[in-house]
């Protein structure tokens, strides 16, 4: 294999220049402070910040997409942000940790779009996620995905409380997480809704908008064949990366382990049968061994 060329002195100061050149037209993110040890929170925010549907949504862009995402189904979006033209709605204050993230998230994309190269601080987001949950004061360190449950489910339950309040249900209806849903009473799930409402007006907050789904769980009798499904939301799925690459480590470890048992198998067999000369014994000449070799020789 050919050896690399060593850049010159002149040719490392080039690329540099060309890199720089590049930076300066790049849509690049704007930083965040660290506020303590919340470099935790700070990577979550990034990778929502480079989220392409949660932009789309926020600002109001068309989206080509199969899903049934329209932002002005979200009580977030249309919160007297000045981003959902003639769907906005007067600002309420009973969604401040969504309108703290949504607010920092409209700046990173504004500092992206117009490259103003800038850093933000995200401790409204840290400020508003404390006053409901006491490990956010201090500024300690926490868990990455323990926070990205966390935001997604507080501002969830804030945009249910204020669907409740613009399309409540009737009272005899009780909203469940778990719904067992059977051919009897699947025509039945319209009802949920006041008549008045159709499903395109159907309010939907804006955590299950991007990451809401649902576990479907089936069980089918053996008797009589009914089939049973079971519906349990989730915002989020644990996924192991590169499935491959952790068996051939695993692999790699197992060969290693046996080529070590293997060498410790043999040097102690070899230990085994060789043995000790006594002190007063002398060792034996050269000679005496090639008789002895020459003894055991066949004609």
């Amino acid at each position: 294999m050919a050896k690399s060329k060593t850049l010159t002195p002149q040719e490392l100061y080039q690329a540099r220049k060309q890199r720089e050149e590049q930076e300066k037209t790049a849509l690049l993110p704007p930083g965040l402070l660290n506020h303590g040890n919340t470099c935790f929170m700070n990577s979550v925010i990034q990778g929502l910040i480079a989220t392409q549907l949660l932009s789309d949504l926020a600002l109001f862009k068309p989206i080509q997409c199969q899903y049934n995402a329209v932002s002005r189904k979200s009580p977030l979006l249309t919160n007297g942000h000045k981003l959902g033209g003639q769907h906005e709605q007067s600002w309420v204050d009973s969604m401040p940790i969504g309108d703290a993230f949504l607010d920092l998230m409209v700046r990173a994309w504004d500092s992206q779009m117009y490259q103003k190269r800038e850093n933000l601080s995200p401790k409204p987001i840290l400020a508003a996620l404390g006053r409901k949950y006491d490990q956010y004061l201090d500024f300690a360190q926490q868990d990455a995905h323990e926070f990205l449950r966390i935001l997604l489910d507080a501002s969830r339950m804030e945009e249910l409380d204020e669907i409740k309040k613009r399309q409540p249900l009737p009272e005899k209806v009780k909203k469940r997480r778990r719904t067992t849903i059977t051919p009897s009473n699947l025509s039945s799930q319209s009802s949920h809704l006041p008549s008045s409402i159709t499903e395109e007006e159907k309010l939907v907050t804006l955590s299950d908008t991007i990451f809401g789904g649902k576990f479907a769980s089936i069980l089918v009798c053996r008797e009589c064949k009914h089939v049973s499904t079971t519906y349990e939301d989730f915002n989020d799925i644990s996924l192991s990366i590169k499935a491959e690459d952790y068996h051939a480590r695993k692999r790699d470890r197992l060969k290693s382990l046996a080529k070590r048992l293997t060498s410790f198998q043999t040097s102690s067999l070899s230990a085994i049968n060789e043995v000790p000369r006594p002190s007063s014994v002398p060792p034996p000449s050269p000679l005496e061994g090639e008789h002895k070799l020459a003894g055991h020789e066949e004609p």
